[in-house]
């Protein structure tokens, strides 16, 4: 039976940065997925950190900074870069909303301004601001390429001694009360541990259930378009304030779909087109309804993506919340085990974060951040109420 301190179930931008910290507090810590690193959603979604969220921007602005320090210390490097984006307003309802949401986010240290129209037309010529009220500036903002990210944090934590188990699915997990310790059962035999960190994104409720913990997370699928490589359209990552609510058929099914756009250029000249939320189960694939609307969407802000092609489509699933919110959290019910998940569309922004977040909840050390609000017992109190 292999032995560790703490297994980590999850191979993506969570699990390898949880190890990473812990690794580097000299915990003997051990990572298991049951496909390739960064096979799931870390692979499936675009690289963007970005802190234009209202409750989450001092996470995502901490998060950035710890991508920063990891590209520096990298020789490989994962295409970080600190361009800033652009949020776009479109209406009056959502300039008043964004422009409350701002001043909360400034006073809380963020660097960030809103600017009109003309300006942002100055900083990027291809945008059609004719339907555009204002937008927001957020220049410390990054990109970067996630499925390298998840490969270079996880060789740093190798180096600080973390044990990586690939293709090692998880199948069971029994806790023995007396003696404080995990069995963790796998295809490729038996893990003790004291301790257990769920970090299986859209899976983590599977394993949840193994321990009798109920983990309110669903898959939310989301779906991106890859253009060709063409002169540069855009210099910056664009996203839009406002969406769309679209009614959809998917199969022989009605399907709600939301589109807010985001249209990410890459150093290699080509564009990532998002992006969409459909919750359709477990079903990871692309369909035409929904690609029609993103690169409808796309066209009206830069109509120069009208005469670009599709080079590919991919679609991911996200780990999705009823409030929204990620579930960081320790459960007192099952003493050693830890949750980290539900992070939706943000899980690439918040990676760093969160393993960092959860490593100081394990070790018993302080947090760098508040941690109560994404604590997974606010579903069981807020049940409790309604009652």
């Amino acid at each position: 039976m292999v032995m560790a301190t703490t297994v980590i179930v999850g191979g993506g931008i969570i699990g390898v940065c949880t190890a990473y910290f812990l690794g580097q507090a000299g915990e003997d810590v051990i990572v298991v997925d049951r496909g390739e690193l960064a096979s799931g959603t870390s692979k499936q979604c675009n690289g963007s950190v970005a802190s234009g969220t209202e409750k989450l921007s001092a996470y995502a602005c901490r998060s950035n900074t710890l991508y920063a320090r990891f590209a520096e210390e990298s020789d490989l490097g994962f295409e970080y870069r600190r361009k800033g984006s652009f949020r776009l307003i479109g209406s009056e309802e959502k300039l008043h909303n964004v422009t409350a949401v701002l001043e909360k986010q400034r006073r809380e240290g963020l660097v960030a301004q809103l600017i009109s129209p003309e300006e942002l037309k100055r900083q990027e010529p291809k945008i059609d601001t004719s339907h555009i009220l204002a937008a927001v500036d957020y220049p410390m903002d990054a990109d970067m390429n996630p499925y390298l990210a998840v490969r270079v944090i996880a060789g740093a934590a190798e180096r600080l001694g973390v044990r990586i188990l690939r293709r090692t699915e998880v199948s069971g997990i029994r806790r023995d009360p007396g003696k404080g310790s995990f069995s963790i059962i796998t295809a490729k035999g038996k893990i003790s541990a004291r301790r257990i960190v769920n970090a299986a994104g859209v899976w983590a409720a599977a394993i949840g259930n193994m321990l009798g913990v109920r983990i309110p997370v669903v898959p939310l699928r989301g779906q991106v378009i890859v253009t060709e490589s063409t002169e540069p359209l855009l210099d910056r990552k664009i996203n839009e304030a406002d969406s769309i609510q679209l009614s959809i058929t998917d199969g022989n099914r009605p399907v709600r779909l939301k589109v807010t756009s985001v249209l990410e250029p890459t150093p290699h000249h080509t564009c990532l087109i998002g992006r969409s939320e459909e919750l359709v189960g477990y079903e990871n694939r692309t369909t035409t309804q929904v690609i029609r609307a993103l690169c409808t969407r796309a066209a009206s802000h830069v109509p120069a993506f009208t005469k670009v092609n599709i080079i590919r489509t991919y679609a991911g699933l996200r780990p999705v919340t009823p409030d929204g919110l990620p579930i960081i959290s320790e459960i007192k019910e099952v003493p050693g085990l830890f949750v980290a998940t539900g992070h939706g569309g943000n899980g690439i922004t918040l990676g760093p974060i969160t393993g960092l977040l959860l490593s100081e909840m394990i070790l018993g050390r302080p947090p760098s951040l508040p941690v109560g609000l994404f604590d997974l017992h606010r579903f069981s109190r807020a049940n409790a109420e309604s009652e």
